[in-house]
C-alpha cells in the first residue's frame, strides 16, 4: 500500500516489470537527478575549504541528500518495479531512511539558526574566555547540563533522540509482526500484497509528519528576522516549505478513491518527490550558485583594487579609476570607490573602529571571529610594544603577556575550545598549538579531562561567557562544568615573542581582505545611494565612508 498502491490494481505483487512509456520516463528522471546530485555533493566536497560552504556543515548536508536520495531512489521505481520489491526491505527503507532524512534536513535547516544566534553572542560580547566542559556524571549532572543547555544544543539532542526513538520503534514493529517473518505475535502472516498495508506503516509517517509539520514551521519562524548574505534563509525556507505537502497528498491518494485514475501512473509515494528533490537541490545547489558567484565578486573586487593602485602610482585617471563596477541590488549610478577597497582602509577600519565591520561581518556574513581576532592581535601587540618601550617587559610581564596569547588561542584558534574557531593553514596553526595548546588546556599532549562538544557547547551558551575585562558579579549555574586552568609553573616555551601571531594575523587579514571587507564596502556604498535616493540622512554610513577616504 506505501509504494504499489494504485501501480497493481488487482494486488498482485510479482507482477511483470513495467518498461512502457511512463516506466522508462521515471528511470531516466532517477538516472539524470541522480547523476546532477551526485556531482552537485561532489563539487560540495573539493569546495569544502571555503569558509561559506564549510559553515552550512557539509558533512551534515551530504548525510542528508544521501539519505532522501535512497527513499527517492525507490519512490521513482515504484512503477517500473510494480510491486517486486521485498515488502520487508521496502518497510525497512520506509521507516529509516525517509524519517532520517527529513530529521537530517531538519538539523541542517537549524545551522542557520545555530550560526546566526552565536554569532550574535560573539558580536555582543567579543571580549569572552571560552569554558572547558566535561561530561556529566550521573543522572543528577545530567539533568543539570539538560538545563543549562542552550536552545540549539537541546534541539540537536531531541532531533538525535528522534532519530533513536523511531529506529526502536522500527526495531520492535518489524520483531512483533508476522506479516514481515514467520515469528511474532500479532498479525498474521498475509504474503507480499497485503503485507504493505496496516498499522506497522503509520509510525513511518507520523514521524515524517512530525518533522515536516511541527518542527519544520518552528525553524521557518525563528529565522524569519535573520538576513544574510548568503541566500541561506531563502534556501532553508525553500528547504522546510518544500516538505509540507508530500504526507497530506500520500495520505489523500492512500485513501481518497478521487486519486484512483492517477495512482496507476503516478503511485502513491512518488507525492514526496518534488519536495524531496527541492529539498536536494537548494541545498547543493544554492551554495553552488555562491561559489560562482564568489569568484565573480574576487574578479570585480579585484579590479577596483588594482585601479587604486594604478591611480596611487599615478599610472591612471582619476575617471578610470571609478569605473562602474554595478551590483545588481544597486542603481546603475552606483560605482565602487577602488580607495575604500584598499588593505590600507581595511588596516585604518581595524584601527580606528572595527564595530561596524564587526556587525557585519558577524550578523550578515557569519564571520565574526576572523574581526575578533585581528582586534585582539592587535590589542595585544599594542600592550607588548607599550611595556617594550617602557622598558617594563619583565619575567612576570612577559608572564603575563603569555596567558593573554593563551586567551586569544583559546577564544578564537583552538578547534577544541573557540565555538568559531578562525581559517588558519595547518602550519599557522600547529604553531600557535604548540606554543598555547598546554597552557590552554587543548595540547594533545595535554592530559586534562577535555571533551570537545561539550566545549563548544558551552562556549556557545550566553550563560557561559566570563568577560576578560570586567570580571563577572555573580556566579553562573554551569560554572559547576568549567574547568578553571591551573597556574602557569612551566617556563614559557622558547620562540614566545612579539611576532608569535604574525603569520596568522597575515592569513586572517588577507582573507578578511579578500571576503569580507570587500563585500562590507558594497553594502555601506548601497546604503549611501539608497539614501540619496531616497532623499533620507544616512549620516553614519556617510561618516563611515568619508573617514575610510581620508588620508
Amino acid at each position: 500500500m506505501i509504494l504499489i498502491n494504485g501501480v497493481s490494481p488487482e494486488g498482485h505483487n510479482w507482477g511483470p516489470i513495467n518498461l512502457d512509456a511512463v516506466g522508462k520516463g521515471y528511470i531516466a528522471i532517477l538516472i539524470v537527478w541522480s547523476l546532477l546530485v551526485f556531482a552537485g555533493l561532489f563539487a560540495l566536497h573539493i569546495n569544502r575549504h571555503l569558509s561559506f560552504i564549510r559553515m552550512r556543515n557539509t558533512r551534515l548536508t551530504i548525510a542528508a541528500v544521501l539519505t532522501i536520495h535512497v527513499y527517492l531512489s525507490l519512490v521513482f521505481l515504484v512503477y517500473p518495479l510494480n510491486g517486486s520489491f521485498p515488502c520487508d526491505a521496502e518497510y525497512w527503507i520506509m521507516s529509516i531512511y525517509l524519517p532520517f532524512g527529513i530529521a537530517l534536513f531538519q538539523a541542517q535547516n537549524l545551522q542557520l539558526l545555530s550560526l546566526s544566534s552565536m554569532q550574535k553572542k560573539l558580536m555582543l560580547h567579543p571580549q569572552t574566555r571560552p569554558l572547558v566542559g566535561r561530561w556529566p556524571r550521573g543522572i543528577a549532572e545530567l539533568r543539570k547540563a539538560w538545563r543549562h543547555m542552550n536552545l540549539m544544543t537541546r534541539l540537536y539532542t531531541l532531533i538525535g533522540a528522534g532519530m533513536v526513538v523511531q529506529a526502536i520503534a522500527a526495531l520492535i514493529i518489524f520483531m512483533v509482526s508476522r506479516k514481515f517473518h514467520n515469528f511474532g505475535v500479532v498479525s498474521h502472516d498475509l504474503g507480499p500484497t497485503k503485507c504493505r498495508t496496516g498499522w506497522e506503516w503509520l509510525p513511518s509517517i507520523l514521524w515524517q509528519f512530525l518533522w515536516a509539520w511541527g518542527f519544520g514551521p518552528f525553524v521557518l519562524f525563528k529565522i524569519r528576522h535573520i538576513k544574510d548574505i548568503h541566500m541561506w534563509r531563502l534556501q532553508t525556507s525553500l528547504c522546510i516549505i518544500s516538505g509540507l505537502p508530500g504526507s497530506p497528498l500520500w495520505m489523500a491518494s492512500v485513501y481518497s478513491p478521487a486519486f484512483g485514475n492517477i495512482g496507476k501512473y503516478w503511485p502513491p509515494a512518488v507525492w514526496f518527490a518534488p519536495g524531496l528533490m527541492m529539498m536536494e537541490s537548494v541545498s547543493i545547489f544554492f551554495p553552488l550558485i555562491e561559489i560562482y558567484q564568489s569568484k565573480k565578486f574576487h574578479v570585480s573586487t579585484r579590479a577596483a583594487i588594482d585601479e587604486w593602485e594604478k591611480k596611487r602610482q599615478g599610472l591612471g585617471t582619476a575617471d578610470s579609476s571609478a569605473r562602474t563596477i554595478s551590483t545588481s541590488h544597486t542603481s546603475s549610478s552606483t560605482r565602487k570607490r577602488p580607495d575604500m577597497y584598499s588593505m590600507q582602509a581595511l588596516e585604518k577600519c581595524l584601527a580606528t573602529d572595527p564595530t561596524e565591520l564587526l556587525r557585519f561581518a558577524a550578523m550578515k556574513e557569519f564571520t565574526g571571529e576572523n574581526i575578533v581576532f585581528l582586534t585582539q592581535v592587535r590589542d595585544w601587540k599594542a600592550g607588548w610594544l607599550r611595556l617594550a618601550k617602557k622598558g617594563s617587559l619583565t619575567t612576570e610581564a612577559r608572564l603575563q603577556l603569555f596567558n593573554e596569547g593563551a586567551d586569544i588561542f583559546a577564544q578564537t584558534v583552538s578547534l577544541q575550545t573557540s565555538p568559531f574557531p578562525v581559517n588558519l593553514e595547518s602550519k599557522a596553526y600547529f604553531n600557535l598549538e604548540r606554543m598555547f595548546g598546554q597552557r590552554a588546556g587543548t595540547s594533545s599532549s595535554n592530559d586534562s579531562d577535555i571533551i570537545t562538544p561539550f566545549a563548544r557547547q558551552f562556549a556557545s551558551d550566553s550563560q557561559s561567557f566570563s568577560n576578560l575585562s570586567v570580571p563577572s558579579q555573580h556566579k553562573s549555574n554551569s560554572q559547576e562544568y568549567i574547568v578553571s586552568l591551573p597556574a602557569w609553573e612551566q617556563p614559557i616555551p622558547e620562540g614566545f615573542n612579539e611576532h608569535v601571531f604574525d603569520s596568522a594575523e597575515k592569513s586572517v587579514r588577507y582573507m578578511v581582505f579578500t571576503n569580507t571587507w570587500a563585500k562590507f564596502c558594497d553594502s555601506q556604498e548601497t546604503l549611501s545611494v539608497v539614501s540619496a535616493e531616497g532623499a533620507r540622512s544616512n549620516t553614519s554610513s556617510f561618516s563611515f565612508l568619508s573617514r575610510l577616504t581620508k588620508g
